[in-house]
């Protein structure tokens, strides 16, 4: 009996198992959609050929690759050309043609460098590509010209700066291509009980790495009453470094100190300055007063004293403005000096209180007869040195009456101030009356004549 169970039991499950495979095989397949499905071509070799396949060209310079293909085509090709990045390298042209008959003669294409800001040399893939065919590529090395540095301007070789000043801009900095990163740029004093510098640090990014930064430095106050010295180093780690000297000016010796900085005088007039110490000496100082020129500007006394009790009250120098026989304004530097410190300059402006122009002289009325003549009536000379020749024009107010001889007087810088003459003319007519006229002087620039000067012509017929 159990036998016959077991029997019977492998007998469905081998039915089972037979239905199912059976069911399998007599379901039907499931359609594709064709719109679903995705149909891929490999491309062709690229059928380019490029001599040579790499390149190294400089920013700004250029290099050519000869382009050709590697068969005959069935008809006429276009090669395009392209840069990956036309902002570091750019093609030209940008498309070749090919044809049957000359497939294998190759064609230029020329590849340029472009300048950047930065000092990094550049990798630029330049891609040959034909219609159904894989690109041919020609790698391009972009050498760049810039040089990452440091530049420093400094606002005096060396930069001075007295004790318990500061001098805002004493440095400006900044780097001389663009980085790829923030660059920090290191700023130090070789004393910094002498010299002390603000901000110790410039951080420049690709953004602002061309704008100019300020350091400022300030001299340290001391004791003693000697002018120190200290290098102020500006450096970038693995770029380099630059330096630049500072001069500390001790205040504690007596430097000349004034109530005026600059001084206009006029002509024949005077102005005044005081003069005092900016701290008491140690012994008595004598300051020298001088003039670059005492022919436009002079100065009295030339010299002041003052002793350790005086210092600090202020002495006066008197500046006279010297008359010339130009017309021109003057500039002279005032120097006041002592022993041992740098001099102090007073630019001193000289006033002119002379004016070009033209003086005449003679009667009015000039009375002549005609036919005759006034020789040399007039005297004519210039009012006032020039700076070049001068012409003065002389007329007749009615020249059909009386004339002037001669009609133009020149002048120079050598006799400007020599008289010359001028001669007035009665003109002969067939009335019988007498006439009357003027004579005008005109010198150039000016806005009016110098006259009329008045002329009676006495008729001489009956």
């Amino acid at each position: 009996m159990n036998a016959r169970r077991r029997t019977f039991s492998v007998a469905v499950i081998a039915m089972l198992v037979a239905g199912g495979a059976l069911a399998a095989a007599c379901t039907p397949p499931v359609p594709v959609d064709p719109s679903t499905t995705t149909t891929t071509t490999p491309l062709g070799p690229p059928g380019i050929v490029a001599t040579p396949g790499a390149v190294t060209v400089n920013e700004s310079g250029s290099a050519v690759v000869g382009v050709r293909l590697d068969e005959a085509p069935a008809a006429g090709v276009t090669v395009s050309v392209s840069s990956s990045d036309p902002s570091k390298a750019s093609v030209v042209p940008s498309s070749l043609s090919f044809s049957p008959a000359n497939w294998d003669v190759a064609q230029n294409v020329t590849i340029n460098g472009v300048q950047d800001a930065n000092a990094v040399n550049e990798v630029v893939v330049v891609s040959l590509t034909r219609p159904g065919r894989a690109a041919a590529a020609v790698a391009v090395t972009v050498v760049d010209d810039d040089v990452l540095s440091l530049q420093v301007n400094f606002a005096g070789a060396p930069v001075t700066v007295a004790e318990g000043a500061t001098v805002t801009s004493a440095f400006r900095a900044r780097l001389t291509a663009q980085p790829l990163a923030t660059v920090v740029m290191t700023v130090s004093s070789s004393d910094p009980s002498k010299v002390t510098v603000s901000p110790t640090t410039l951080t420049f990014t690709p953004a602002n790495w061309s704008a100019l930064q300020d350091v400022a430095v300030t001299g340290v106050q001391d004791a003693d009453t000697v002018d120190d010295l200290a290098t102020v180093t500006f450096s970038v780690a693995g770029v380099g470094s630059v330096s630049g000297l500072v001069q500390v000016l001790d205040d504690d010796d007596p430097v000349i100190v004034t109530t005026q900085t600059s001084l206009s005088v006029v002509e024949g007039g005077s102005a005044v300055i005081g003069v005092a110490l900016g701290g008491a000496p140690a012994a008595n100082v004598t300051v020298s007063v001088s003039s670059s020129d005492p022919s436009k500007a002079s100065v009295v006394p030339s010299t002041l004293t003052f002793t350790p009790a005086n210092w600090n009250v202020t002495q006066n120098i008197i500046v006279t403005g010297v008359q010339d026989v130009n017309a021109l304004n003057e500039l002279v530097q005032l120097t006041l000096s002592q022993s041992g410190l740098p001099p102090l300059s007073i630019p001193v402006s000289v006033v002119d209180d002379d004016t070009e122009g033209v003086l005449v002289s003679g009667p009015s009325p000039v009375v002549v007869t005609e036919g005759a003549s006034a020789v040399g009536v007039f005297s004519v000379r210039l009012a006032a040195q020039p700076q070049a020749n001068r012409t003065v024009t002389v007329s007749s107010s009615n020249p059909t009456k009386l004339s002037v001889t001669p009609t133009a007087l020149t002048f120079t810088p050598a006799n400007w101030n020599v008289p010359q003459s001028v001669t007035v003319n009665g003109l002969q007519d067939p009335d019988t009356l007498d006439e009357a006229g003027s004579v005008s002087f005109f010198y150039p620039g000016d806005l009016g004549p110098t006259g009329p000067f008045l002329v009676n012509v006495i008729d001489d017929d009956i």
